[in-house]
């Protein structure tokens, strides 16, 4: 498997389970493992998993281009981290479009958190591969 797809992978599975704890933690019944709790995690994966295709496929294809022009693996991470995180932001700020809802609270944005912590600590964990 490649290395933008280890990190979406591995981002969307974590994300979801981050996700899942926030939506415990901010729940009023602060019940952290029922049935509901395991449907929601599986949802979360399924509607991230959809929505962030695009997301994969715009990383797939930087992560081509960037790793052809030959920078050392610390840089490449950098690069990748960066415009993962930008990428990652937009997908978000689309949803929030077809929301309707133009600014972002501080909830929103603890939201978004529980995919770009992730997200930064996977690309930075996997070894990259070439493409």
């Amino acid at each position: 498997m490649y290395y933008p797809m280890k990190v979406w992978a591995t981002t969307l599975v974590t994300g979801a389970l981050v996700f899942c704890l926030y939506a415990a933690f901010l729940s009023t019944s602060h019940t952290l493992f029922n049935g509901a709790w395991i449907m929601t995690y599986l949802l979360a994966v399924f509607v991230g998993a959809v929505f962030s295709l695009p997301a994969l496929g715009i990383s797939y294809l930087y992560f081509i281009i960037m790793s052809n022009l030959h920078q050392s693996t610390g840089l490449l991470k950098l690069l990748m981290a960066v415009f993962n995180v930008l990428v990652c932001l937009l997908t978000f700020y689309a949803i929030k479009l077809i929301d309707h809802h133009m600014v972002w609270s501080s909830k929103d944005i603890l939201f978004v958190l529980c995919y770009v912590v992730p997200l930064l600590a996977s690309v930075m964990f996997y070894k990259v591969n070439s493409a």
